[in-house]
């Protein structure tokens, strides 16, 4: 569950549950909310509401907090490593596993 709170009040903005469970902290970067579950990455565009604009699986359970550096948005998974930047398609990597 992701919740905004009004910084002086307290009271929630908005609450969005995840439905899954969610390990790390939300990124806020270039207008969009990244929460990264073990379920998906959501996107929701930032602001007053919890409208979803993307949700997209990650391929394995995702764990750690995305990062946004230099134009372009690094999610990590189990797996995986992503790196998406706008206008490019974004192909998986996998993860070498030490022996």
């Amino acid at each position: 569950m992701c919740i905004a709170l009004d910084e002086k009040t307290g009271k929630p903005y908005w609450v969005y549950e995840t439905h899954a469970d969610t390990w790390s902290q939300p990124l806020v970067a270039d207008g969009k909310i990244y929460i990264n579950t073990n379920k998906s990455l959501v996107t929701l565009a930032a602001g007053q509401g919890t409208k979803r604009t993307l949700e997209s699986p990650p391929g394995s359970n995702g764990y750690a907090t995305p990062v946004a550096a230099n134009g372009t948005l690094f999610v990590c998974s189990q797996s995986y490593l992503w790196a998406a930047q706008k206008g490019v398609k974004a192909a998986p990597v996998a993860v070498a596993e030490g022996k």
